[in-house]
């Protein structure tokens, strides 16, 4: 027999419950509840006994809906936070190249391979809508790494369409502004420079002449391609047990360890190389391999 905490509410007060139950398993210990408590509605199960205010907090006695959350902010610990927004969310989806959806066997670039992630939300209160588009690699790796890519907030500013945009939902640093008659205005953050800078389209095969807002002064590339680089190594299989590594050797688009393995035969480790190979300024691996 086990010690379990399960949570849920009751159906006819809608008042939440907590209750220390012994049992041969999780999924027991709601049957334990549900055989003493006949309008127990059972969310969770907890490992051991779980108290209030030591690891679990509690809203209220019962249920609390968003409205009164959001007309409690001393309650709810938000009043000195202004810049934390209530959404909700209004689509979350996954998101490829154009091209890849035209064809079976697309011959396209390695780096215009990858998958993201689009994820749009609306505030409660403004109306403003708030959209990411990254990577979607990018959501298996800790929250030390910004999900960086195409973020912004689509809004009604001075009375006209708008739309602020950055590399990540933070630092929106580049704004357009619609007359609704004849043209946009683009501005940018101070802390933006911008050069002239050739783009070369993939659909038309040739440069176009564009101006280029450098909105971030990071290596954030870098730190993306070592995280993700570092969760290919933690999830590989390998022949045998990993005994000893070396830190990265890292070449341009190419990762490159040694790993040694234990020998099944006995005797001295077996020396591989791991290796992890990106695709041009991106975060798409195109190649991971394994050899001796």
């Amino acid at each position: 027999m086990g010690n379990f905490t399960v949570l849920g509410f009751y159906s006819d007060s809608c008042q939440i419950f907590s209750h220390h139950v012994q049992a041969k398993s999780a999924m027991n210990a709601c049957n334990v509840v549900a055989q003493q408590y006949s309008t127990a509605m059972v969310v969770c199960v907890l490992d051991g006994f779980i108290n209030e205010g030591v690891g679990i907090t509690f809203p209220g006695e019962s249920l609390v809906d968003p409205e009164t959350i959001l007309e409690q902010p001393d309650v709810f610990d938000c009043a000195a936070e202004p810049n934390v927004r209530s959404t909700r969310l209004l689509a979350d989806f996954v998101i490829k190249d154009w091209h890849s959806y035209q064809a079976e066997e697309w011959s396209g670039p390695d780096e215009h391979r990858d998958e993201y992630r689009c994820v749009l939300e609306q505030s409660a209160a403004t109306k403003q809508v708030y959209f990411q588009l990254y990577s979607s690699a990018l959501d298996s790796l800790s929250t030390d790494v910004s999900r960086n890519g195409l973020c912004g907030v689509i809004e009604i500013r001075n009375g006209k369409p708008a739309i602020s945009l950055g590399l990540d939902e933070h630092a929106l640093s580049v704004h357009i502004d619609s007359d609704i008659a004849n043209g946009l205005y683009v501005r940018h953050d101070s802390a933006v420079t911008t050069e002239k800078k050739g783009f070369y389209s993939f659909d038309h095969e040739m440069l176009f002449g564009a101006t280029y807002y450098a909105c971030s002064k990071g290596s954030w590339l870098q730190q993306a391609r070592d995280a993700l680089a570092e969760a290919c190594f933690a999830g590989h299989t390998f022949e045998s047990a990993v005994e000893a590594s070396d830190g990265w050797q890292i070449s341009g688009n190419t990762y490159l360890r040694n790993v040694y393995l234990e020998n099944p035969l006995g005797g001295d480790s077996v020396k591989t190389q791991f290796e992890v190979i990106f695709g041009d300024a991106s975060t798409v691996i195109c190649r991971v391999s394994c050899a001796a």
